[in-house]
Protein backbone atom coordinates (compact mmCIF):
# COMPACT_ATOMS: atom_id res chain seq x y z
CA UNK A 1 0.00 0.00 0.00
CA UNK A 2 1.03 3.42 -0.46
CA UNK A 3 0.14 6.46 1.37
CA UNK A 4 0.53 10.18 0.88
CA UNK A 5 -0.13 13.29 2.83
CA UNK A 6 -0.81 16.02 1.24
CA UNK A 7 -1.82 20.01 1.54
CA UNK A 8 -4.71 20.78 -1.53
CA UNK A 9 -4.62 24.26 -2.23
CA UNK A 10 -8.26 25.26 -3.20
CA UNK A 11 -9.86 28.17 -3.93
CA UNK A 12 -10.91 30.34 -0.43
CA UNK A 13 -14.17 30.68 -1.50
CA UNK A 14 -14.70 26.86 -2.53
CA UNK A 15 -13.02 26.08 0.81
CA UNK A 16 -15.78 24.52 3.02
CA UNK A 17 -17.67 23.17 -0.16
CA UNK A 18 -14.23 21.27 -1.82
CA UNK A 19 -13.21 20.01 2.21
CA UNK A 20 -16.95 18.16 2.14
CA UNK A 21 -16.40 16.39 -1.40
CA UNK A 22 -12.89 15.23 -0.65
CA UNK A 23 -13.80 13.76 3.05
CA UNK A 24 -16.10 11.53 1.43
CA UNK A 25 -14.28 10.25 -1.17
CA UNK A 26 -12.81 6.55 -0.60
CA UNK A 27 -9.13 6.14 0.61
CA UNK A 28 -8.98 9.89 1.89
CA UNK A 29 -8.41 11.37 4.86
CA UNK A 30 -8.87 14.80 6.20
CA UNK A 31 -7.85 16.78 8.70
CA UNK A 32 -9.81 20.20 8.07
CA UNK A 33 -8.26 23.69 6.79
CA UNK A 34 -5.11 25.48 7.62
CA UNK A 35 -5.07 28.98 6.79
CA UNK A 36 -8.43 29.40 4.76
CA UNK A 37 -7.31 27.30 1.70
CA UNK A 38 -5.48 24.51 2.38
CA UNK A 39 -6.88 21.34 2.69
CA UNK A 40 -4.79 18.94 4.79
CA UNK A 41 -4.92 14.91 3.78
CA UNK A 42 -4.30 11.25 3.32
CA UNK A 43 -4.52 9.67 0.42
CA UNK A 44 -4.10 6.20 0.10
CA UNK A 45 -3.13 3.75 -2.72
CA UNK A 46 -2.55 0.36 -3.67
CA UNK A 47 0.87 1.36 -4.72
CA UNK A 48 2.36 4.63 -6.19
CA UNK A 49 1.19 4.69 -10.00
CA UNK A 50 -2.56 3.94 -8.10
CA UNK A 51 -1.65 7.10 -5.91
CA UNK A 52 -0.97 9.40 -8.44
CA UNK A 53 -3.75 8.24 -10.42
CA UNK A 54 -6.14 8.83 -7.81
CA UNK A 55 -4.40 12.47 -6.92
CA UNK A 56 -4.71 13.19 -10.39
CA UNK A 57 -8.68 12.37 -11.12
CA UNK A 58 -9.29 14.71 -7.81
CA UNK A 59 -8.02 17.45 -9.39
CA UNK A 60 -9.71 17.07 -12.49
CA UNK A 61 -12.88 15.86 -10.63
CA UNK A 62 -13.51 18.77 -8.12
CA UNK A 63 -13.57 22.36 -9.27
CA UNK A 64 -11.57 25.05 -6.99
CA UNK A 65 -8.63 23.03 -6.22
CA UNK A 66 -5.53 24.74 -7.67
CA UNK A 67 -2.75 21.71 -6.89
CA UNK A 68 -1.99 18.95 -4.23
CA UNK A 69 1.06 19.01 -3.13
CA UNK A 70 2.73 15.98 -1.17
CA UNK A 71 4.38 16.55 2.02
CA UNK A 72 5.17 12.79 2.38
CA UNK A 73 5.02 9.17 0.78
CA UNK A 74 5.29 5.92 1.82
CA UNK A 75 5.84 2.83 -0.63
CA UNK A 76 8.12 0.80 0.54
CA UNK A 77 6.24 -2.40 0.37
CA UNK A 78 6.66 -1.78 -2.91
CA UNK A 79 10.28 -0.93 -2.92
CA UNK A 80 10.42 -4.29 -1.17
CA UNK A 81 9.01 -6.13 -3.68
Amino acid sequence: MAITGVVILVEPNKAEEILYEVSHLDDVTTYGLHKENNIVAVIEGENSKNLENKINQIKDKIDGILGIFPAYANYEEEIDE
